[in-house]
């Protein structure tokens, strides 16, 4: 999985393979760009039955290229700057046999020239020396080079250090190779874990903050009913030499078998990165708290097809460009058929409380708007906007709204519609020595709310009204409590507000009233406490309680 402007329109594409789109097609490379607000379009596929490793710029000459393997190595490049990879122009067979995986890495000899790399029984390095042109630079001849493959500078020496792992029948080996020279690498330090291992190998860019990158490797226990999944940390204590910092598991979930690949990202955008570590249809956040030592802050919940899910693969970057990077998890499943799905998600910054869809507004009204923040990531400021046509086009109500606001009395505009939708901006606070916005968070109405003129009729033909009393906002504001009523036929309509003594404190309504959707906003000072809405219909009594504050 991997996201970025394949095609050079400006806009993010999330690239990754993907199960059939249509009968007859085996998909195996797709490409989903995004567009504003947090939608992604299908832009493009390839059919066939190959792997997907990475896509880039490996070559330098701002054609994207695409890693493929199956039996063999392969390069997609793109025709031009504003497509897609489509055609094969660099095919190798390193080894017999499947290759299991393979890399697209950024310069590990720092020649210049990038590499991509392949491990199944060996592990091979193959470097750029031109347009569409590769050849084998280095091999590491020895078996069970079947795993994951991560690199960075660990031990801080200005020479890239990468990690292989290699899972066996009972136990999981990894090995460190530092860069000596050009196209030139020496083993430098190893272990072994007493679990087996296939898809968990990342670099973390130093977690805890303490001046040294770690890596993790991924480890499982595959039995019937009873899976574990293991990591560990590694960190340089000395030069080429490592040792664990941190460990953790989850056990005892059901199943046979499972694939992962975690990852790591500054998901809540404060400047230091957490790691996202998978475990079959599970993923958690940890984030550093001290040297060394890290807390579990998040776990998702669990996919909805549960033990069927076989593998989860994460991945965290700003596709939208707001600030704060978005996790991106990847599930699939082999058995009975290829399922394979996607789900993104980001960190909540702020969500709009009302009017949340449904409310029936009145032109000239003032109608409290109401949100929450959350920390992280925090808010120092918000701004509000407001659509009349579902979502299409949004107009400023109003900017920076203070950061410990949580309400706005908007003056409800003279637009007729049954279509509209609020949105709040919420603006992360700057870093330290920064003027700009650390991210900016949005939410939306959940679905749309209507701004109509009292007493207009709900259309004959949608439904036949029921009897409906709803509070607009609860608790709500002394000067500004709103009330929504429906009314299914011509009849008389009561409308009262009651103390908890049971004494009627304002009369609404009282009047023959016919058929619709009706507000009412109360300007009546009513003191703190708690009161009951009261609606009745031909005899029939409706009642509501409510918590005023001034």
């Amino acid at each position: 999985m991997k996201a970025l402007d394949a095609n050079h329109d400006g806009y993010v594409d999330l690239v990754f393979s993907g199960k059939k789109l249509f009968p007859g097609d085996s998909i195996w490379l797709v490409f989903y760009s995004y567009r504003p607000h947090n939608r992604y379009l299908l832009a493009d596929y390839l059919a066939g039955w190959r792997c997907f490793w990475d896509i880039g710029f490996i070559d330098n000459d701002s054609l994207p290229d695409a890693v493929m393997t199956s039996t063999d190595l392969y390069v997609y490049e793109s025709p031009a700057p504003d497509s897609y990879p489509k055609s094969i122009v660099w095919q190798q067979q390193p080894n017999p046999g499947r290759i299991y995986f393979a890399s697209y890495i950024t310069d590990l000899d720092q020649d210049g020239r990038n590499e991509i790399s392949t491990r199944s029984d060996s592990c091979r390095i193959f470097e750029c020396v031109g347009d569409n042109q590769y050849t084998q630079v280095w091999v590491h001849e020895a078996t069970l080079c079947g795993g994951p493959m991560c690199w960075a500078d660990f031990d801080r020496d200005g020479r890239i250090e990468f990690v292989i792992s290699a899972g066996g029948a009972s136990a999981l080996s990894f090995k460190v190779f530092e860069c000596t020279g050009n196209d030139a690498y020496q083993l430098v330090f190893q272990d072994t874990l007493p679990y087996v291992n296939y898809h968990d190998a990342i670099a973390l860019d130093d977690l805890d903050n303490d001046g040294s990158p770690e890596f993790l490797v991924g480890c499982k226990v595959p039995s019937v009913g009873n899976l574990k999944g293991y990591f560990w940390l590694y960190e340089a204590i000395r030069d080429n030499k490592y040792d664990i910092i941190f460990h953790d598991s989850l056990t005892g979930f059901p199943g046979q078998n499972y694939w992962m690949m975690s990852y790591s990202g500054d998901v809540d955008s404060d400047g230091k990165e957490e790691l996202l570590w998978a475990v079959k249809n599970n993923w958690m956040i940890y984030k550093a708290s001290g040297n060394n030592t890290f807390e579990r802050v998040y776990m998702a919940y669990p996919h909805p097809n549960g033990n069927r899910m076989e593998g989860t693969y994460m991945y965290a970057c700003d596709i939208n460009g707001n600030g704060y990077p978005e996790i991106i998890e990847s599930r699939e499943d082999y058995v009975p058929n290829m399922i394979m799905e996607t789900v993104i998600w980001e960190i909540e910054g702020v969500r709009l409380h009302r009017p949340n869809g449904g409310e029936v507004l009145v032109p000239g009204s003032q109608f409290p708007i109401t949100w929450e923040k959350f920390t992280p990531p925090g808010a120092d400021s918000f701004s509000l906007f407001v659509c009349f046509d579902n979502g299409r086009n949004f107009r400023s109500i109003t900017t920076g709204i203070p950061g410990n606001d949580t309400l706005l009395l908007w003056d409800v505009p003279d637009s007729l519609s049954d279509s509209c939708k609020i949105m709040i901006w919420a603006y992360g606070p700057p870093r330290a020595g920064e003027d700009k916005p650390r991210g900016t968070a949005w939410d939306f109405s959940d679905t749309v709310f209507a701004i109509r003129q009292v007493g207009i009729k709900e259309a004959v033909s949608r439904q036949k009204l029921e009897v409906t009393l709803r509070i607009l906002q609860n608790p709500a504001l002394s000067k500004n409590l709103g009330i929504q009523y429906s009314v299914p036929k011509l009849s008389r309509v009561k409308l009262s507000i009651y103390n908890t003594l049971g004494q009627e404190e304002i009369k609404v309504v009282d009047d023959n009233i016919p058929t619709g959707l009706y507000a009412e906003v109360l300007t009546h000072r009513l003191k703190n406490g708690i009161y009951f809405i009261t609606l009745v219909i031909d005899d029939k009594m409706t009642s509501k309680k409510v918590i005023v504050i001034e």
